[in-house]
C-alpha cells in the first residue's frame, strides 16, 4: 500500500505537467494568433490608406487640401456660421444628470440645460467653460473641458481626470476642481456653461485623419471618431493612442467596440508601463510611447492631417517628430494642456530673430516690466513670448488656465497696475481691472495678482 503513494504522486506531477504544457502552448498559440491578426490589421490598414491616397485626381486634390486653414474652407465656414446661430451669450444653468467613471481617475459628466430647451450644434473637439462655486472658496472655480461626444444630443459630456495621484492608493490630488468632480461631485448639481466654442475641431472632407492622443487628450477625438461614425463611415481615421496602461485606458470598452463594427476605424494602442494583467496584441499593441517611429510602421507617406491632443512631453515629442519627417504646420492641428511648448517650437530662428530686433529697438526705459504680486516676480518683457501667460510659465509663475485663446475666462487675473493690450480687444470678455494673460501683452510696466 505505501508504494502506491509514491506512484500516485509521480502521476500527479505528471497530469500537472503535462496540463502546464498544454496552458502554455496554448497561451503562446493565442499570443502568436494575436500577433499575426495585429500585423494583418497594420497591413490591411496601410494598404486601405495607401489606396486612399492614390486615388483619382478629384480625390487627390481634396487629399492635398487637407491642411486648409479653416477660414479658408467654404464649407468649414458655413459649418462655423450654423454653431455661431445656436451659440448663447455668458453663462447659462446646466443640471448634472448623471455620472459615469471611466476609469479610477477619470470621471465623464452629462449636463443637461436647466431650461430644457435644444443644445446648440458644436464642432467636432470644440470645448465649454464651465464655473462652479466649490465649498470653502471664496470665488467661483472657472475650467475648459472638451465635449468628448459627437454633436446633436439633448445633454454636453465632458470628462475630468482627476489631476495629480498616479496611483488608487494616492492620497494627494493636486487639482481643486477635478478632485471635486471625481469625488464629491453629485447628480442634480447645477453648474453655470458657456456656450461651446474652439478653434481645434476636425475638419470638413472626406480625407483619411490621423488622430494622436495622450491620457485624456482623448476626449476630442472621440468626439470625432463618433461624429465621423454618424456622419462619414467610409471616412478613413487612424488613432494612436498613449496612456499607462489598462487601467488608465479611457473609453477602452467603446473603443475596442467601434473598431471591431467599423472597418474604418483602426486603433493603435501604446502602454508605457503596461500592467501585469494587461495583454500584448490584445489590450494593447505598443510596449511604449506614441511616436513617429510608430506611426511609419502604419502610414505610407507623412501626408496626412494629424489632430494631437496630450501634456506638453507628448506633443513636443510628437511635434518635432512629424516636422523631421516632412509633415508641414498646416497638417497639424493640435490642442494642448499645460504649458503651449509647441508654439515656442514653432518659432523659427528668422522670428526668433524678428523678435530680438524690436526688442532691441525699443527705447531706453520704455521697456516694461511685468511683476506678479503674489509670487514675488518682477520681469522685464521681451518679445519671445506671445503673451503674459507664456511669460509667467518661463519665470516659475503658474496661472490656472484653460483654452489659452481668450474664449474660457479660466486664467482672468486682476490687473493691480498698468495695461495690457490685445491684438482683437473686441473679442476680450473681461470685466474691468482683470485681464486674460493667456492673449494679453503689456502696454506698460504692470502688476498682476498672480
Amino acid at each position: 500500500m505505501d508504494s502506491i503513494f509514491p506512484i500516485l504522486g509521480i502521476v500527479l506531477i505528471g497530469v500537472a505537467l503535462i496540463q502546464m504544457g498544454m496552458w502554455t502552448g496554448t497561451t503562446l498559440l493565442r499570443a502568436s494568433l494575436d500577433r499575426k491578426k495585429y500585423l494583418a490589421e497594420i497591413q490591411l490598414l496601410r494598404q486601405q490608406i495607401y489606396e486612399r491616397s492614390t486615388a483619382s485626381s478629384s480625390e487627390a486634390s481634396g487629399f492635398a487640401n487637407a491642411g486648409q486653414p479653416l477660414d479658408e474652407s467654404p464649407i468649414a465656414t458655413a459649418n462655423e456660421a450654423s454653431v455661431q446661430a445656436g451659440r448663447w451669450q455668458g453663462y447659462r444653468k446646466f443640471r448634472v444628470t448623471r455620472l459615469v467613471k471611466e476609469t479610477w481617475n477619470c470621471t465623464s459628466v452629462y449636463l443637461q440645460p436647466l431650461d430644457l430647451k435644444t443644445l446648440p450644434v458644436y464642432l467636432p473637439g470644440q470645448h465649454i467653460t464651465v464655473k462652479l462655486q466649490l465649498p470653502g472658496s471664496d470665488r467661483p472655480c472657472i475650467r475648459c473641458y472638451t465635449l468628448s461626444d459627437a454633436p446633436g444630443g439633448d445633454e454636453f459630456r465632458i470628462t475630468v481626470k482627476l489631476v495629480g495621484p498616479s496611483s488608487p492608493s494616492s492620497q494627494s490630488p493636486s487639482g481643486v476642481f477635478s478632485t471635486f468632480v471625481n469625488r464629491q461631485l453629485q447628480p442634480g448639481e447645477l453648474i453655470d456653461v458657456k456656450a461651446p466654442s474652439g478653434s481645434f475641431f476636425l475638419q470638413p472632407g472626406t480625407q483619411p485623419v490621423v488622430l494622436l492622443a495622450g491620457g485624456v487628450g482623448i476626449t476630442p477625438m472621440i468626439s470625432m471618431i463618433n461624429e465621423i461614425i454618424a456622419k462619414q463611415p467610409d471616412r478613413k481615421v487612424v488613432l494612436a493612442y498613449g496612456v499607462r496602461n489598462a487601467s488608465e485606458h479611457i473609453f477602452r470598452q467603446h473603443l475596442t467596440k467601434i473598431c471591431q463594427e467599423h472597418e474604418n476605424i483602426h486603433m493603435v494602442s501604446c502602454y508605457s508601463q503596461p500592467g501585469d494583467n494587461d495583454r500584448a496584441n490584445v489590450d494593447y499593441q505598443v510596449s511604449g510611447f506614441v511616436s513617429v517611429d510608430v506611426l511609419k510602421q502604419i502610414l505610407p507617406t507623412p501626408n496626412f492631417d494629424f489632430y494631437m491632443c496630450g501634456p506638453p512631453a507628448f506633443m513636443d515629442s510628437l511635434y518635432s517628430g512629424l516636422m523631421e519627417w516632412g509633415v508641414t504646420d498646416e497638417q497639424i492641428r493640435f490642442e494642448a494642456f499645460g504649458p503651449a511648448s509647441i508654439k515656442t517650437v514653432k518659432h523659427s530662428t528668422a522670428d526668433q530673430a524678428d523678435r530680438q530686433r524690436a526688442q532691441a529697438e525699443l527705447p531706453p526705459g520704455n521697456v516694461p516690466t511685468a511683476t506678479f504680486a503674489k509670487s514675488g516676480v518682477t520681469v522685464t518683457w521681451d518679445n519671445q513670448h506671445d503673451n503674459l501667460l507664456e511669460l509667467a510659465e518661463a519665470n516659475g509663475v503658474m496661472i490656472d488656465a484653460g483654452c489659452r485663446a481668450g474664449s474660457c475666462g479660466t486664467c482672468q487675473t486682476k490687473l493691480l497696475s498698468g495695461q495690457v493690450q490685445y491684438e482683437d480687444p473686441d473679442l476680450v470678455d473681461c470685466p474691468p481691472g482683470w485681464c486674460l494673460p493667456c492673449i494679453a501683452r503689456p502696454a506698460n510696466s504692470l502688476e498682476l495678482d498672480a
